[in-house]
């Protein structure tokens, strides 16, 4: 099963990161549930909030567990979750303007 996510939440455990996914053209929030292969994976391990991603894997009672991954650019993903990510990157910048010289 195909689905686009966008991080929601500042990730705490790498094994569990909360993610608005869009699975057929609906919009959930789920866990986003990684596997040994995908702990390892360079991508997994520099998820932050906002990153928006292609995933592969199946959907399951306590969240998607995912197979494959690609981080893209928020504008690949579907419409559906197009204005949660440029949401979620106006409110990280406006967070982080704050520190900028």
């Amino acid at each position: 099963m195909i689905a686009f996510a966008v991080v929601s939440e500042p990730p705490k455990d790498t094994a569990r990161i909360p993610a608005k996914v869009a699975i057929e053209g609906t919009v959930v929030d789920l866990k986003l549930l990684a596997s040994d292969q995908i702990l390892a994976n360079p991508i997994w391990k520099k998820l932050e909030i906002c990153h928006a991603m292609k995933l592969e894997g199946q959907k399951g009672p306590e969240g998607f567990r995912v197979t494959s991954v690609r981080v893209i650019d928020s504008a690949m993903l579907p419409m559906t979750l197009q204005g949660f990510a440029g949401d979620c990157l106006l409110r990280k910048a406006l967070e982080l303007a704050p520190f900028a010289d």
